[in-house]
């Protein structure tokens, strides 16, 4: 018997159905944190876009639920969600879930005015330097008692600070200080700084399951397989110059102020 047009053209709708929904998904908790998370940027942020595409290489949909990081942890701890990200390592969360390869190495390091060149192996060498550090922050560069920090509010104004050449240095996490050079401040101000390429401190940063999950291991082990592939090819370089360039964000730049 030949089947009708319309039937085997329903049967085909249906299975293609079922296959987009038997695809394996899992739910992760994110939270704020520029440039690496945001609901805000484009694929949610560089952070964000190496997980989804990592788990995309092993066949799995990723879904992000946006919440408060204590809320994000202590949810994803209880197994509402299969994990969260970004987060390092501590003997508390190694307790309490299984850790990817490192996803994010956050880099901190000096940033400074392109045409002051220097160099440095210790902090002692940079104590005849002025540094800015913001209110509220503590810098590893303070072990140095010689090393004095200047306390600025916010980035955005340390950063003006350091191109009107009102400090030498100012220590932030790399990709941080350049989605916040992109995204608040002006081209004359972007223009003028750099970073020096010796780095002060790194930390790694992971994907963090919760062993409340049956398959944990499974999905750690799956996605560290298609996070090796991305830093294969290339994909995992070249997204971190692009959100290195603010190529994740929409720029909304500060109105020029006259002096």
């Amino acid at each position: 018997m030949v089947m009708p047009r319309y039937m085997f053209f329903h049967l085909l709708f249906s299975l293609s159905a079922l296959q987009a929904s038997d695809q394996e998904q899992v739910v992760l908790a994110n939270g704020e944190w520029l440039p690496y998370l945001s609901k805000s940027l484009k694929h949610y942020g560089v952070g964000s876009h190496i997980v989804t595409e990592s788990f995309a290489e092993v066949g799995i949909a990723v879904k992000y639920v946006f919440l408060p990081w204590k809320r994000a942890y202590e949810s994803s701890k209880k197994g509402k969600y299969h994990g969260t990200l970004i987060w390092s390592p501590s003997d508390e969360r190694k307790q309490l879930f299984l850790f990817s390869d490192s996803v994010v190495d956050g880099t901190s390091v000096l940033f400074k005015r392109k045409s002051h060149q220097f160099k440095w192996q210790t902090y002692e060498d940079l104590t005849d330097y002025r540094i800015g550090g913001i209110l509220g922050y503590s810098y590893q560069l303070e072990d140095n008692p010689n090393i004095r920090i200047i306390r600025i509010p916010s980035e955005i104004e340390a950063f003006k600070m350091l191109a009107k050449q009102h400090i030498d240095i100012f220590p932030s996490d790399l990709d941080v200080g350049y989605a916040t050079l992109h995204k608040s401040l002006t081209e004359d101000v972007v223009s003028v700084i750099d970073h020096h390429l010796k780095p002060y401190n790194v930390t790694s940063y992971h994907l963090i399951i919760s062993k409340k999950v049956k398959n944990a291991q499974a999905l750690i082990d799956k996605f560290n397989k298609g996070l090796s592939k991305l830093k294969m090819d290339g994909r995992y370089d070249r997204f971190f110059q692009d959100s290195r360039l603010g190529r994740y964000q929409i720029r909304e730049v500060e109105p020029s102020k006259s002096e």
